[in-house]
């Protein structure tokens, strides 16, 4: 008759440290080898928490049930998603081509004007051209982020979020329920306020990056059309949604807005660069202070190293996810251990 595990681990210490160390380890290979799929995943957590809550707003201000509510929260994206399809896209669409076109030439020119100069001689000398630093970013992106970029892949990705954003979106305690469950009874209560906490976190930071985002796309695409830059529009999109990654993305959101702007004048590409620090600033220290009353202030040197290590990792998806992650990682922190462990209120 074989041994019985469970009494074997209970009875030992030693057999009940290894069965867990043996878990952990497993568990950590899996989560892995397997990364990709677990961002995507938190992903869609984010989204699902977006339309559950939004649904629950909705529901608290009118006489709508929190389901019919998240029906009307899903149908608005569904018609605002189509509309912006059906105005943009064709715009967007024919000025990414000509912006694609453009791009080249302007890096030639700036290279050109560098090179005049005794330090831009030098600094030219030793950096890689425009179709280098293309190829090395690519190489460095492919391992990580390969699949995702193929057109199966993002649509997959896609996919899996959206589905999964729904199934918690109307469903939500059938799993936080279910999270609870796993806790001693002892654990509950503060599991549960641990729970509404993430949720409350994930929400308002994914409302203050939408905001932002809007904010930042009328500005732009307003501001560089009085600039006279041309593809003001495409331009202001692609800043809108690089915005959504803080710290670095702004930055690569300014880099084609400033090429283009170099193509005619250097004084516009000044007045480009005004715009965009301009627009930055009132984001850093008017929209993201007014979120975070809602959430939890999240240091930038922490926000910035987390980008850089998911950014290693996974590519653009690590990016996307560091500093939702960073958040999550520090109200379980709070609440688990200074509030748990230290009894220091927060």
């Amino acid at each position: 008759m074989p041994p019985d595990i469970s009494s074997t681990s209970k009875g030992d210490p030693f057999a009940r440290r290894l069965i867990m160390t043996v878990v952990v380890v497993i568990a950590a290979l899996l989560v892995w080898y397997t990364l990709h799929i677990f961002l995507l995943l938190f992903l869609g957590v984010i989204f699902g928490t977006f339309l559950h809550k939004t649904g629950a707003l909705i529901a608290d201000n009118t006489r709508i049930g929190v389901g019919w509510a998240t029906v009307i929260t899903v149908g608005l994206l569904i018609v605002a998603g189509l509309a912006a399809l059906a105005f943009l896209a064709p715009q967007i669409g024919e000025q990414t081509e000509q912006l694609l076109d453009q791009l080249p030439d302007s890096w030639q020119q700036v290279e050109t004007a560098l090179a005049r100069t005794r330090l831009g001689d030098w600094a030219m000398r030793h950096m890689p051209d425009f179709e280098q630093i293309a190829g090395s970013i690519g190489g460095l992106m492919h391992r990580a982020t390969a699949w995702i970029y193929s057109a199966v892949g993002a649509l997959l990705g896609v996919l899996i979020i959206m589905v999964l954003g729904l199934y918690l979106a109307f469903d939500v305690d059938l799993y936080t329920d279910g999270i609870k469950r796993l806790v001693p009874p002892g654990n509950r209560p503060r599991a549960t306020k641990t729970i509404k906490a993430l949720g409350e976190t994930l929400y308002w930071w994914l409302l203050g990056r939408l905001f932002a985002m809007l904010i930042i796309a009328i500005l732009s695409m307003v501001g560089l059309m009085l600039l006279g830059v041309p593809l003001a529009m495409t331009l202001g999109v692609f800043a809108a949604v690089m915005a959504f990654v803080p710290n670095v993305g702004p930055l690569i959101g300014l880099t084609p807005a400033l090429l283009v702007a170099m193509q005619e004048s250097w004084q516009l590409a000044a007045g480009v660069l005004a715009l965009y620090t301009g627009i930055q600033t009132l984001e850093s220290y008017l929209i993201t202070p007014l979120v975070q009353r809602r959430t939890i202030a999240m240091p930038a040197a922490l926000i910035l190293a987390a980008q850089l290590i998911m950014g290693s990792l996974q590519g653009a998806l690590g990016l996307l996810v560091a500093t939702p992650l960073v958040a999550c990682i520090m109200v379980l922190v709070d609440h688990l251990y200074i509030e748990a462990v230290l009894d220091e209120p927060h």
